[in-house]
């Protein structure tokens, strides 16, 4: 390894040393011998600590975290604190989930414990904070010394995270506890705190910011109370277009004062940020336990709408037709809301996907003459419901006429054979009318490439055979409409069909000759088959019937 960054004495008076950049944690004996205990995911063990029953804590840093890069539980979505977002259109995309701070995978910071039998256990990750320092409290709590915000985050028994306190200091980096008090050193700028026992009678919580993926208009801010008087509690809020306030965002607004719900006076924008103001004595976290505290804050958003997306259109090979796969119905084949079940499209989808009928399910592939599908994929910024329309216009035409409107699945299986034969092209229309006011929809549509309906078989024309003593020239031409000549075949007598090359020495046009001779053929009756394909699939087969004498 290239550095030794931080030792400390484990239980057994064994020194225990952490590395960079591998981020080992090693125990070395009293004869010098190294052993691992510990490999971290991350770059470099920075901090290591002990308690009294032999357990080890360590914090491991790795390179600088992209700040709009998500990832797993930090403090400000811990169950102590936490941040719940919806839709204001009532759209639940997500299931709702606590996690315990931690059992993500941070790429900058991760603290772990490692216990008498070297097992480990992730207590808390972080994607935006470093941890210069920490430190054990007689009663098992875990503090954290972190930058780049200068926080001291306190890491319970039951795993809970609470911000402890914030200075005003980039950098926690050394913490040192004399009775019962702790002493903070910092860096940007270089001070020393005293950390009281008694509750402060002012704090302020500024939450994570919330991503909203695109420009959205605010709704109603609404949190709970633990032992709060309502008064003792004001909520802000500030918005802007950038994952990282800076002086581009608002000013904040409020204060907000109604628990039950404020509307959010910050402008229209992609990103918000909510803070909590304590105005009163004993209404903020001291050292020893929680006193009264917001349990919980909600904020509504409405995004902006923006119009749908078609990234691809395929045309399947003639034949190919897409079969619904027949899902589970409830009670002896009657499905809840009748054959069509239409008030399901009106549920939340995390709802609709518990009956796969409603989201639909990938169909099968079937071969049926005649059939022509049409396939696409799509996809919405805001996740609406989309629905489709599909249209067709033959070549020379100038119209698009309708083919099927109001198509939920993104396939679509027609019937090849009520079309005349001809050149085609197909026309898909997704549109988010599903899940907008029909003001406020949009639609994107998008063109297939030329594709060929020809219903009509091949036809094969003989000429007369030419016959010389017992050798028999055979010339034939296969014409298609719509379509152009695939392969031709001629079998005698019954016996194995052979593939036969036309004259210009490729099959590529509407019309093609062949010609081919056969020796060697026995006195009497003999019967010669020809099959003809074209581009789409129709086979024709004729026969031409002659005597050696």
């Amino acid at each position: 390894e290239t550095h030794i960054v931080t030792l400390e004495w484990d239980i057994n008076k064994d020194l225990l040393a952490g590395t960079a950049p591998g981020g080992l944690l090693l125990r070395v004996s009293d004869g010098g011998t190294p052993f691992v205990l510990f490999d971290s995911p991350l770059r470099e063990i920075k901090a290591i600590e002990t308690d009294r029953y032999g357990n080890i804590y360590l914090a491991s840093l790795g390179p600088t975290a992209d700040p709009m890069q998500s990832g797993g539980p930090t403090l400000e979505n811990s169950q102590m604190i936490s941040s719940s977002t919806k839709k204001a259109r009532g759209q639940h995309n997500e299931i709702s989930t606590v996690k315990i701070a931690g059992t993500g995978k941070g790429t900058r910071l991760q603290v772990h414990k490692i216990n008498k039998e070297n097992l480990a256990e992730t207590l808390y990750t972080s994607h935006d904070q470093i941890a210069f320092d920490m430190l054990v409290q007689n009663d098992g709590t875990l503090l954290i010394a972190t930058g780049n915000k200068g926080q001291i985050i306190s890491i319970g028994n039951k795993k809970f995270v609470t911000l402890l306190s914030d200075t005003p200091e980039e950098q926690v980096i050394q913490l040192v506890e004399r009775n019962g008090e702790i002493y903070v050193a910092t860096s940007n700028l270089g001070k020393v705190f005293r950390l009281h026992s008694r509750p402060s009678e002012t704090g302020v919580y500024r939450s994570k910011v919330l991503d909203a993926r695109m420009p959205a208009t605010w709704g109603v801010i609404r949190w709970n109370l633990i032992e709060s008087q309502p008064k003792s509690v004001k909520l802000y809020t500030r918005s802007g277009n950038t994952g990282i306030p800076d002086e581009t965002w608002n000013e904040w607004s409020g204060p907000y004062q109604d628990p039950s719900g404020s509307y959010i006076g910050s402008l229209a924008a992609r990103f918000l940020q909510w803070k909590v103001e304590f105005t009163t004595q004993k209404t903020s976290t001291n050292l020893n336990k929680m006193r009264s505290s917001v349990d919980s804050v909600n904020v509504s958003y409405l995004q902006q709408n923006m119009s749908p997306k078609i990234t691809s259109l395929s045309i399947y090979p003639p034949g190919t037709a897409f079969v619904p796969i027949s899902s589970v119905s409830t009670g002896a084949g009657i499905k809840p809301g009748g054959p069509n079940g239409e008030h399901t499209r009106s549920l939340p989808k995390i709802i609709r996907a518990l009956d796969r009928t409603a989201t639909g399910t990938a169909p099968r592939r079937v071969y049926i003459p005649g059939a022509l599908s049409v396939s696409w994929e799509n996809s919405d910024p805001n996740q609406d419901d989309l629905i489709s329309s599909i249209y067709y216009r033959s070549q020379g035409e100038a119209t698009w006429k309708t083919l099927k409107k109001g198509i939920f699945e993104n396939y679509y299986t027609m019937d090849g054979k009520s079309l005349p034969d001809g050149s085609y092209r197909i026309k898909v229309v997704v549109s988010d009318l599903s899940s907008n006011p029909p003001h406020k929809a949009l639609e994107s549509e998008l063109v297939s490439k030329p594709f060929v309906i020809a219903n009509s078989s091949p036809l094969v024309s003989f000429e007369p055979p030419q016959i010389d003593n017992r050798q028999v020239s055979l010339q034939f031409s296969v014409h298609t409409r719509g379509s152009t000549v695939h392969q031709a075949e001629y079998s005698v007598d019954a016996r194995n069909w052979n593939i036969l090359f036309p004259s210009d020495g490729i099959a590529d046009s509407p019309a093609e000759k062949y010609n081919f001779s056969l020796e060697g053929l026995g006195i009497g009756e003999h019967t010669i088959r020809v099959r003809a394909v074209d581009s789409v699939g129709n086979i024709s087969t004729t026969k031409t019937t002659f005597l050696i004498n």
